[in-house]
């Protein structure tokens, strides 16, 4: 049996993942930190020299950074 982790954690709404670290007992300084990192982000694919439009981002945290690990890591610990 495999698990796709990735797909399963881009699938994590920013809500519900601020509730789980509230949760959890984070402190609510630690809570605006992260929240003023996940708000107001957007993404859009490009290709070529074509561009699509900017989406509002509200389920994924952005991979190749290092809050996105850590979040990573703290929903799997929360869900077990």
């Amino acid at each position: 049996m495999q698990i796709g982790y990735t797909a399963a954690f881009d699938r994590v709404g920013h809500s519900e993942l601020l509730f789980k670290l509230r949760f959890a007992g984070n402190s609510a300084d630690i809570l605006n930190i992260i929240t003023g990192f996940l708000s107001g982000r957007e993404q859009r694919v490009v290709e070529d020299i074509v561009r699509s439009e900017d989406v509002i981002v509200v389920f994924i945290v952005f991979q190749g950074s290092m809050l996105g690990l850590c979040f990573f890591y703290c929903t799997l610990a929360i869900c077990q």
